[in-house]
């Protein structure tokens, strides 16, 4: 079975370890000419995608026993933060029969 969701697990980017990186200090610590800073030169959108796409590999490697699949699709990014955060969506291909068969008291143990 088949679905798009979003991804287990993730919290978002905001206010999350996922943040934006602080950079404190490398502009001195690279010798940036004044008025250059480090935090300008990264892209933050190609950044956002590649801990998205690390994060659907580490899910669907943990749930291997009943995921044969998470492919990301996307980031989504609320227009306000006040009472949500980014979602990453993806396609989740679920075995629904491995998932009905098992014994839920013996996982985490």
């Amino acid at each position: 079975m088949k679905a798009t969701t979003f991804l287990p697990l993730f919290t978002g980017f905001y206010g999350s370890i996922w943040d934006d990186v602080d950079f404190y200090g490398e502009d001195e610590h690279y010798q940036l000419p004044e008025g250059t800073y480090f935090d300008d030169m990264v892209d933050w959108e190609k950044y956002h995608e590649a801990i998205a796409k690390k994060m659907c590999e580490f899910v669907e490697e943990e749930l291997r026993p009943f995921v044969s699949e998470i492919t990301f699709e996307r980031i989504a990014s609320p227009k306000y933060y006040n009472f949500e955060n980014d979602e990453i969506v993806c396609e989740i291909d679920l075995d629904i029969q491995k998932v009905r068969s098992t014994d839920m008291s013996l996982i985490g143990t």
